[in-house]
């Protein structure tokens, strides 16, 4: 009996231990399904960091020369390169056909997400309600890098829709061997600038003893055309900017003598009656006149094409008594409101503006810089850019104000229709001033 005992406790012992060895032993792996193994892998992707979205940028410029459109390139080059995930396509334009073309685009609704513009175009685009407001990008001191007459062309209601890339000065350039002939003594600062009495009859010196066929000659556009209005004291609106003070007795002098310079024969009258805008510009080239007044985008083209004389550049006149004046223009660059990428597209703009970066294209291309620490190391005639440079620092902000306007680009054409009437001798100073006034007095009340 005992022995039947101990068989089953030996038994039951030993069916334990087996229980216990095999629940304590590992499990076999189960079968994973595709489906849970696909849902495995995706998880083990998203816990890595994706790559950043490429951006598309679109860029519509102008250049102002071929240095311009070169350190374009270059740097938009250099941006992309520091910043893999931004692609910027630059579509270059010219200047005189420029707004034919972006203009339907905003219309459209497909404009380019940045555009370097002419600082006039700003607002109108702004009216339309087509640009963006970049407030909540810009930091603080970040518009005390830039000379206010410039600052004030990218607002719109106090909104900034840009930043000023380049400045614009209207000066005077001359043909050194025929005033050297001539013996006239130019000016040494922009403060000794010439009365309009003292330059009338320097050209005509150039003109008598140089052996010019024309003492002057004037750009036939809206640019210099204010600055000789504003080098009288004269302006285009007053201060409310709506009222005309184009036909005030300031502009209407103005208007006058310089019209005078065009009947005596001293500037030529067929340059004014010519539908080409640079007529002036070739026969200057061609060696046949003594001053030109223009802009200082000219430089590169100069230095390019004139090698038959020396060419340099002097001060505006001014009306004996009054300040020195200049154009108060330039280029913006702006971002368009239906650019789904305004913060990148201003962050290309913020660095393409900065002074390391706006010194080195400047200074490439020949331009003068919008901002106050502005040191370009200029790589072509630094002589020519003082004088500009000079110039352009007698800016008044009122004089970047009134072509400021919204409802300046309608203004441009009876400007100059009636210059023209007034410069060909077909109609006197003051009822060519009449009839711009009257033409913004009608523009102004739409």
């Amino acid at each position: 009996m005992r022995g039947i005992i101990k068989i089953a406790v030996l038994v039951v012992i030993i069916s334990m231990v087996m229980f216990i060895v095999v629940a304590c032993a590992p499990k076999a792996p189960e079968a994973t399904t595709t489906e849970e193994a696909t849902t495995t892998e995706e998880a083990a992707v998203t816990t890595e960091e994706k790559p950043a979205e490429v951006v598309t940028l679109r860029l519509m410029m102008f250049p102002d020369n071929p240095p311009d459109e070169e350190m374009y390139k270059k740097m938009i080059d250099e941006y992309m390169a520091a910043n893999p995930n931004i692609k910027i396509q630059m579509e270059n334009v010219p200047w005189n056909t420029f707004q034919e073309k972006l203009k339907p685009q905003v219309i459209a609704g497909n404009p380019p997400d940045i555009a370097r513009i002419s600082s006039q175009w700003g607002t109108e685009y702004a009216e339309m309600g087509e640009l963006a407001d970049l407030s909540e990008f810009i930091d603080t001191g970040f518009v005390d890098q830039f000379q206010e007459g410039r600052w004030v062309t990218c607002l719109y209601q106090d909104k900034p829709f840009g930043v000023p890339e380049t400045s614009i000065a209207i000066a005077m350039w001359y043909n050194k061997n025929l005033v050297d002939k001539a013996g006239v003594t130019l000016p040494k600062s922009v403060d000794d600038a010439w009365t309009w009495e003292e330059f009338y009859e320097a050209a005509k010196t150039v003109q008598s003893k140089g052996g010019a066929e024309y003492g002057f000659a004037i750009y036939k556009s809206f640019f210099p055309y204010l600055a000789w209005i504003y080098s009288g004291d004269g302006a285009l609106l007053k201060d409310d900017l709506k009222t005309p003070a184009i036909n005030d007795p300031n502009s209407v002098d103005a208007i006058k003598f310089l019209t005078d310079m065009h009947v005596s024969g001293v500037a030529p009258v067929s340059v004014a009656a010519s539908g080409d805008a640079d007529a002036a510009q070739k026969i200057f080239q061609a060696g046949k006149v003594g001053f030109y007044m223009s802009g200082v985008w000219l430089l590169a083209t100069f230095n390019d094409a004139i090698k038959d004389f020396e060419f340099a550049a002097t001060y505006l006149p001014h009306k004996e008594g009054e300040d020195p004046a200049t154009n108060a223009s330039g280029e913006n660059l702006i971002v368009f409101e239906k650019s789904k990428y305004k913060k990148e597209a201003f962050e290309f703009i913020k660095w393409f503006t900065n002074k390391e970066n706006s010194d080195k294209h400047l200074g490439a291309a020949s331009l003068l810089s919008p901002r106050v620490d502005t040191n370009p190391a200029y790589e072509v005639r630094p002589d020519v850019l003082k004088v500009f440079a000079e110039q352009a620092a007698v800016l008044k902000i009122h004089w970047a104000l009134e072509t400021h306007v919204p409802a300046f680009p309608k203004l441009i054409a009876p400007l100059m229709d009636n210059m023209t009437l007034a410069l060909t001798g077909k109609l006197n100073a003051q009822s060519a001033a009449d009839n711009i006034a009257d033409e913004v007095n009608t523009v102004m009340s739409e």
